[in-house]
């Protein structure tokens, strides 16, 4: 059964959307971790394994997955489910995970969540998630129906 943008799931439907997808993309195992990789080498390798799924649509298969915000148009790397909007990111400096937070909350004005697999290459990103502001941070994501996984060259 098909879920419509516009039939709005219920709020227990999206939180079950997002782990579901967070749950695939933690269980991904990188072939290679390379630095210097652009960012569409991982993408490819995450749609490869989304891909499986049934209810994953990447951005070059459909057009209308844009969302304008401000005058301008921001397109999620993916669509899960028709309803939670995948963000892919490697990241290395704050401005790369403050682009990311802001591009999720440009895209709840059209999703009903977002996930954001964050790609750390410092090494930092990962071993913060224990620390009360991250911690703070990622229940007022979640609050809004946004779900951070963060993948680093060890997991």
């Amino acid at each position: 059964m098909s879920t419509k943008i516009s039939d709005k799931p219920s709020q227990r439907a999206i939180k079950v959307r997002l782990t579901r997808l967070a749950d695939y993309l933690n269980k991904i195992e990188f072939l290679k971790w390379d630095p210097n990789k652009k960012e569409e080498f991982y993408e490819a390798q995450v749609y490869q394994y989304l891909s499986n799924t049934g209810k994953f649509v990447k951005q070059q298969t459909k057009q209308d997955i844009r969302v304008d915000v401000f005058g301008l148009k921001h397109k999620p790397d993916a669509i899960y489910h028709e309803c939670i909007a995948l963000e892919i990111k490697k990241v290395g400096s704050t401005a790369s995970i403050q682009q990311a937070l802001g591009q999720a909350l440009c895209y709840l004005a059209h999703y009903s969540g977002v996930v954001l697999l964050l790609l750390d290459f410092t090494g930092k990103i990962k071993s913060s998630l224990n620390r009360k502001g991250t911690i703070e941070m990622l229940k007022d994501l979640d609050k809004m129906n946004i779900r951070v996984v963060v993948k680093d060259q060890n997991r």
